[in-house]
């Protein structure tokens, strides 16, 4: 197995480096909390508030980090999923992608996402072998009832209707989705339909993610939502995203440093409200192309940065989620596959902890497709091979074999060696079938072979199994809705 490959990017003495800065951004600028009564929390702990913002000391930074878990485990209705680096294996717990605003379709079509798409990819997510977490989208469709309703409800719904797997969340209960009532309650009011679902009353089922604003700020809607996890008791993942000269320092390490900052102090907010509450260090952050002004995920400098997310998750003694496959590519092409392998690489090879947004992401988050899905799927067992490494265990030499069968011998045997079939990763879309002179007529584009692949799985998806009162809870709240579903 290959050792983790932050070391080459991030050593111990940076590492240190960067949180000694942090901990001055911490006690010397300070970060904004803008919600009074997490102010008021912190204020009873000994913070120094000034208006919104909040100065903390390294005791304070300390203390919080002594309480966060190493690892923990959430559940869905057929089994769990154990987070954190005493995972005993070192391929990363994933999640789908979420948040796509637009899909491109097989003939290159385009169209504002829908509920169908979020079906699409429950399917697929229910169907992967990759994924071991389902993640419904954090996008607010059209057609889920009216304003009054509690919306968020109905996404949870449709995602509990159609994968079995533990729930990584996207979903941002916000003013627009809540209905009438409080964020918190919104929040609250999800975990509960989780557990009525599940039958579980006692254990993490939703690992919940919030979003500090860049730079050094919390938003009362953010807040809000920390404020119902913790509440609730359910893991946390605080993700920076940050755009580097944008909403953050020009150079990466001024970047990290910021991102570092925020999250501890969400660290500090988290724990003083709930003790031992489970969280996953993340940042997404990523470069700007200030040609463009935009957003790039698919970036190198991305890569770079989730080498140095994964060097402070180590220090902290927390559990890392890093960046997947992501793309800035606004079509499944080249540069979309390149994009992907790279980004693939950081968390694979770096042993990242979990990953969510893992496949079909591109288009700087804003894009999604079916086939990149299955494509990216591809690429991370790529990785998972090449993490996995040689194995040098006695018997793997074949010196008695190599005698036997001498000098221009041939190793072909009537049935292929279970040595070689552990060893070797045979892809399922990538073309490996020889180059004859009709072969391209044969064997079709990549794309139409993914485009084939995701038919079939969709063709041959089975809902899972559910029962009489599942049902029931499930009927309850997916009414006054603009799709059959």
């Amino acid at each position: 197995m290959l050792r983790d490959i932050q070391d080459c990017f991030i050593s111990e003495k940076e590492v240190e480096h960067i949180h000694a800065m942090s901990l001055r951004v911490l006690s010397e600028i300070g970060v904004a909390f803008e919600h009074e009564e997490v102010l008021e929390v912190f204020r009873k702990n000994g913070a120094r508030v000034d208006g919104d913002k909040v100065f903390l000391s390294e005791a304070m930074v300390n203390d919080a980090l002594k309480t966060v878990p190493r690892n923990f485990e959430v559940y869905g209705r057929n089994g769990s999923v154990f987070i954190g680096p005493d995972r005993e294996d070192p391929f990363p717990v994933m999640a789908n992608s979420a948040g796509l605003v637009t899909y491109i379709e097989t003939d290159d079509t385009v169209h504002k996402a829908n509920v169908y798409d979020a079906i699409k990819y429950h399917k697929l997510t229910q169907t992967s072998e990759v994924l071991q977490m389902s993640k419904a989208s954090s996008i607010d469709y059209p057609g889920l009832g009216n304003d009054k309703e509690n919306k968020i409800l109905k996404q949870y719904a449709i995602q509990l209707k159609y994968s079995d797997k533990p729930i990584a969340s996207a979903l941002r209960t916000n003013p627009h989705n809540v209905g009438t009532g409080r964020i918190k309650d919104g929040v609250l009011a999800s975990y509960d339909l989780v557990k009525r679902y599940y039958d579980i009353w006692d254990k993490y089922v939703v690992l919940e993610v919030v979003c500090p604003l860049s730079p050094l700020s919390n938003n009362y809607e953010c807040l809000e939502n920390v404020l119902g996890a913790a509440a609730g008791n359910q893991p946390i993942t605080i993700c920076t995203c940050s755009m580097t000269n944008v909403t953050s320092p020009p150079t990466l390490l001024g970047t990290i440093i910021q991102d570092n900052a925020s999250i501890l102090a969400m660290t500090v907010l988290i724990q003083l409200l709930n003790p031992g509450n489970p969280i996953i260090y993340n940042s997404l952050s990523a470069p700007s192309d200030m040609r463009s002004v935009q957003l790039s995920i698919g970036a190198s400098e991305s890569f770079l940065l989730s080498m140095a997310t994964l060097g402070m998750a180590r220090f902290y003694n927390m559990p890392a989620r890093t960046i997947g496959a992501y793309s800035d590519a606004i079509d499944v092409d080249y540069q979309a596959g390149a994009e992907s392998m790279l980004t693939g690489m950081a968390p694979i090879l770096g042993r990242s902890d979990q990953l969510t947004h893992a496949i079909g992401t591109m288009g700087s988050f804003n894009y999604g497709s079916f086939e990149k899905f299955v494509l990216d799927e591809e690429v991370l067992l790529y990785l998972k091979r090449v993490q996995q490494g040689i194995n040098f265990s006695e018997g793997r030499e074949c010196f008695d074999l190599m005698k036997e069968v001498g000098p221009r011998g041939s190793y072909i045997q009537r049935r292929t060696p279970k040595a070689y079939r552990e060893e070797h990763y045979l892809s399922k879309l990538f073309h490996r079938k020889g180059s004859g002179i009709t072969m391209r007529e044969q064997v079709g584009t990549l794309r139409s072979r993914a485009a084939a692949e995701v038919e079939r799985r969709l063709e041959e998806y089975k809902l899972p199994e559910t029962t009489k009162a599942q049902d029931a809870i499930l009927n309850e709240v997916l009414v006054n809705l603009d799709y059959d579903i």
